[in-house]
């Protein structure tokens, strides 16, 4: 399998500030596989990349988009549309776009699908229902559900780590576990259940290669100068074995004949 990297809300490590036009554009400068952004909707309903819940203290829900420029205007950037990124994209990177809600899932579905083909989008959510109103919405769409709440109980972590219920519950095609749930147990079980696993978020280069070797479909990250390059650097060393190898096999061929038929 060929591991993508993909950049956490852009190559946030690199930008001044995450989700923006200028982290996105890092990303596509670093040639990450693909670029990982979340997604919520305004008080007058327009669709922004955005994380955070709240503004200085107000709902992103409850704010207008111009209202919302306002406020990070002062701050030094600017939160795009989704529109924005979809156009950035385009036919340039692959997306993988986190719904931060529910409601809107229809509205974002037909603007993306207005924008990117199916092979240059996939969707994921915290929320089982998003995902399965998504499947419902559009069977076509390749859908992820994310795993590893903060402070979770013991019932919900141990639904996390044991997740095959709940994907086929709610259709999605793949699984984004936060990293420590990601363990080699956790992934051998998604590979014999066919589920593709991209974990996040992983920065350290040493974390970042030990996922690497696990072969598994993804590796978010904020930092995907440093991924592509392990990436790079782990491709260089199996072609250089695999060179090693098929020179001693010709080697030894020529100093022990293989013959097809022997005589009695």
């Amino acid at each position: 399998m060929n591991t993508q990297i993909i950049a956490h809300r852009g190559a946030s490590y690199l930008a001044n500030h995450e989700n923006t036009m200028e982290a996105f554009q890092l990303a596509l400068d670093v040639h990450a596989n693909t670029i990982e952004l979340d997604i919520r909707q305004t008080f007058d309903k327009i669709l922004i990349v955005f994380h955070n819940e709240h503004i200085n203290g107000f709902p992103v829900s409850a704010l207008t988009y111009h209202q919302i420029q306002e406020m990070t205007n002062t701050s030094g950037y600017q939160v795009p549309t989704l529109e924005e990124v979809l156009l950035l994209a385009r036919q340039k990177i692959h997306l993988l776009i986190e719904f931060k809600e529910a409601g809107y899932e229809k509205k974002a579905i037909t603007l993306i699908n207005s924008f990117l083909s199916y092979e240059e989008y996939s969707v994921q959510s915290f929320l089982d229902i998003v995902v399965r109103r998504i499947k419902k919405i559009d069977t076509s769409v390749n859908t992820g559900l994310l795993v590893g709440i903060q402070d979770a109980d013991l019932s919900t972590r141990f639904n996390e780590y044991f997740p095959i219920r709940r994907l086929h519950a709610c259709h999605a095609d793949f699984i984004s576990p936060h990293y420590y749930l990601a363990t080699p147990e956790f992934i051998l079980r998604m590979k014999h259940a066919g589920i593709p696993v991209l974990v996040w978020t992983v920065d350290s280069p040493k974390i970042i290669t030990h996922y690497l070797t696990l072969d598994i479909a993804g590796i978010i990250t904020n930092r995907p100068d440093v991924g592509i390059f392990l990436k790079s650097r782990q491709e260089r060393e199996a072609a250089a074995t695999a060179h090693t190898r098929e020179k001693t096999f010709h080697l030894l061929k020529k100093f022990i004949p293989i013959s097809g038929k022997q005589k009695h």
